[in-house]
């Protein structure tokens, strides 16, 4: 706990609310509470328990290291795609990125993202048919395989625990403007990818 006490210490100027509350809001929050029914709890205002979540965002920073295996996959949540890679040994998420499409030129800038999670090239990178990742992965001279199930059933995990997650509120972000809804989007995928690295990444 007091490990988190720091971490959550640094991500705010201001502290007028008690750390261990924030840990709690967020927690709750990304377990699968509503803003309000997390607020409720802690008798703090659902606001509160958004600007707290958001701010976790900041904690996702995987440091660069040699890997072995990364599983590639992609989803469609509120309209946007979201790309991610986990490191398949440490189960560490190592790389998000968000587009409205999925075309070569977005796996490219996805998989150069990754790379920079990576001393050298990981010595393989699983990913599924997607038409679009052929062309990045040759580009980059990256050695990859097709598959559905195996190993890359840790990236497939992830996903369900993030589309899991965003049904609760319907896939439904609040935001009016095309730039507000994918900000939101990628935001809380950030946060969310940070929360499960600090709790299910093996350090």
């Amino acid at each position: 706990m007091q490990a988190l006490e720091l971490l959550f210490a640094k991500l705010f100027k201001k502290n007028y609310v008690d750390i261990k509350i924030k840990i709690k809001a967020c927690l709750l929050y990304y377990l699968g509470l509503s803003l309000r029914k997390a607020a409720k709890l802690l008798n703090i205002s659902h606001e509160t328990v958004r600007k707290i979540y958001k701010k976790a965002k900041r904690l996702f920073n995987p440091k660069k290291k040699k890997r072995k295996v990364i599983a590639v996959d992609e989803i469609k949540i509120y309209g946007f795609y979201i790309f991610a890679a986990i490191d398949v040994n440490s189960n560490e998420i190592i790389a998000t990125y968000a587009s409205k499409g999925r075309s070569s030129l977005d796996a490219l800038i996805f998989m150069k993202k990754v790379l920079k999670a990576c001393i050298g090239k990981p010595k393989l990178i699983l990913c599924d048919r997607g038409p679009w990742y052929g062309y990045a992965l040759r580009k980059l001279g990256l050695n990859y395989k097709h598959e559905t199930f195996g190993q890359r059933n840790a990236i497939e995990r992830w996903f369900f625990l993030l589309k899991h997650r965003t049904k609760k509120f319907y896939n439904c972000f609040h935001a009016k403007s095309f730039a507000s809804k994918f900000k939101a989007v990628y935001e809380f995928c950030l946060s969310f990818a940070a929360l499960y690295n600090l709790f299910y990444a093996r350090r």
